[in-house]
C-alpha cells in the first residue's frame, strides 16, 4: 500500500516538473512544498520542506531541501522565509503540517488561523505533533522524494494495518478546535534517521489533555468508534478484527468486536486493556465513565 501511495506521489511530482506548477509557470521558478513545520519561543520559526528539480535540466531527479524563517507570527515567519528564496512556493501538494511542542497556546491559535487562510492547502493535509519540527525535518532522511510524503505514507500504512483513523486532517482538527471538541494528532519522532509514529496527542481547544502510547492510541480508536479493523497485536496476543462498534447507554460503554482469527489469550487481554485505558485516561479524554462491557465474537 505504501509503495503504491509513494508511486502516485512520484508521478504527481513528475507531472508537475514536466508541465509547470500551475499550467503556465516554469518549474525552474517554483518550489513544491511537501511539509510545513512550526516551532515556538519568543518568535515563531517556520521550517518548510520544498521539492525542486535540482537544476535547470528537465531530466533532473526531484530533490528536497529545508528552508526556514522567523517572525512574530506565522505570516511574519513566512515572509522572512520567502525573502530568502527567489522561487514561488506552491502549497497544493503539501501533505503535513508539523507542530513542535514549543508552540505556545496563543501561538497555536495563529498556526490554525494561518493554515485556514492559506487557500492552497488541500483537504487531505495531515496535522501532526513532534518535539521539534525543525529537528524532525533536518535530522531525518527522506525515503521517497520528501519527508512530507513519508509522513503521509506512514500514517496511511498504520491506518491500513491497525484500522486506526487518527482523524487528523487539518481542516477537521480546525473545526474541532474552534468548537472546543476533542481531537488527536499523531506524535512523530526521528529514530535512526527515519520518521516514525510514537503515539498520539489528545487535545481539546488549545489545551493538550493527554499523550498516548501507540498501544493506548489503538485502544482509544476502538472506544471512540474510529477503528475500521485490522491486525491487532498486544505482545504475543493477536487477532484480525473485521468489525467493531461501541455504544453508550445506562451509564456504561458496550464495545462489540468481531474477529476472523485470534490467539488463545486475545479476548482476555483486549478486554483488560480497554478497562485499564478508561480507568487511567477517562477524565482527560472525554469519556463519561470507566464502566465497560466488551463482547468479542468470531466471524466476518
Amino acid at each position: 500500500m505504501i509503495k503504491k501511495f509513494l508511486a502516485f506521489i512520484l508521478c504527481a511530482v513528475a507531472a508537475l516538473m514536466l508541465f509547470g506548477c500551475d499550467g503556465y509557470r516554469e518549474t525552474d521558478n517554483c518550489y513544491i512544498v511537501s511539509a510545513v513545520g512550526f516551532d515556538g519561543g519568543e518568535k515563531i520559526k517556520i521550517s518548510v520542506e520544498v521539492i525542486s528539480t535540482g537544476g535547470g535540466e528537465r531530466s533532473s531527479a526531484p530533490t528536497s531541501e529545508i528552508i526556514s524563517g522567523e517572525g512574530e507570527s506565522p505570516e511574519g515567519a513566512m515572509f522572512s522565509l520567502t525573502s530568502k528564496v527567489s522561487k514561488i512556493l506552491m502549497f497544493d501538494h503539501c501533505t503535513a503540517i508539523i507542530v513542535g511542542e514549543s508552540i505556545k497556546n496563543e501561538q497555536l491559535d495563529k498556526v490554525f488561523d494561518f493554515g485556514q487562510e492559506l487557500k492552497e492547502i488541500n483537504l487531505s493535509v495531515y496535522m501532526v505533533r513532534t518535539g521539534s519540527a525543525e529537528r524532525l525535518l533536518n535530522d531525518t532522511r527522506p525515503i521517497s522524494v520528501a519527508r512530507g510524503f513519508d509522513i503521509a505514507g506512514n500514517i496511511k500504512e498504520t491506518e491500513k494495518d491497525t484500522g486506526i483513523d487518527y482523524n487528523d486532517r487539518f481542516f477537521e482538527l480546525f473545526a474541532a478546535y474552534k468548537n472546543g471538541e476533542y481531537y488527536g494528532m499523531p506524535i512523530l519522532k526521528a529514530e535512526n534517521g527515519k520518521i516514525i509514529i510514537d503515539g498520539e496527542e489528545i487535545c481539546k481547544g488549545r489545551q493538550t489533555r493527554e499523550r498516548l502510547s501507540n498501544e493506548e492510541s489503538l485502544i482509544y480508536s476502538f472506544l471512540i468508534n474510529k477503528n475500521s479493523g485490522g491486525k491487532i497485536y498486544f505482545g504475543k496476543e493477536y487477532a484480525d478484527v473485521s468489525q467493531c462498534r461501541v455504544d453508550y447507554k445506562n451509564k456504561k460503554y458496550y464495545l462489540k468486536v468481531r474477529i476472523k482469527n485470534e490467539s488463545n489469550g486475545f479476548k482476555r487481554v483486549f478486554s483488560e486493556k480497554c478497562k485499564e485505558f478508561l480507568k487511567n485516561h477517562k477524565d482527560k479524554t472525554g469519556f463519561k465513565t470507566d464502566k465497560i462491557e466488551v463482547s468479542i465474537k468470531g466471524g466476518v
